[in-house]
């Protein structure tokens, strides 16, 4: 399963990376969870880009998903990202980021999207 946003720019051989890390993840975390080698998603907030014409960089820092703020005007909880070093292996992150999502198909039928909440986006999606 991938869901992307429309700014989205991908590097070569992209999706055999993917495919490699979602199987690495149900190898690396297996027995540190209740969830025993089902894995994870693979999310990323992509950066915005304009122009095709520039070569695209790769190892480069990468967004992490990883605060979380209380937005008391909104009485919502609002996720922040940051920059990071890119890590040697898949980061368990407490969110999602929608930008990018990859999985294996199971994991969105065990945890879908909550159908209550359609139209929901302040800067990220509330899911």
């Amino acid at each position: 399963y991938m869901m992307i946003d429309s700014h989205s720019r991908f590097a070569p051989h992209f999706d055999e990376f993917m495919i490699l890390d979602v199987l690495r993840l149900k190898r690396s975390y297996s027995g540190e969870t209740q969830n025993e080698g089902k894995g994870g998603v693979l999310s990323y907030y992509p950066p915005i880009f304009t122009r095709y014409d520039i070569e695209l960089q790769v190892d480069v820092d990468v967004m992490a998903m990883c605060r979380t703020i209380y937005v008391k005007e909104l009485s919502v909880l609002r996720n922040q990202a940051q920059w990071i070093k890119p890590p040697k292996r898949p980061l368990l992150q407490p969110y999602t980021a929608a930008g990018f999502v990859f999985c294996d198909a199971t994991a969105q039928m065990e945890v879908p999207f909550d159908p209550y909440l359609d139209f929901v986006f302040d800067g990220e999606e509330i899911l």
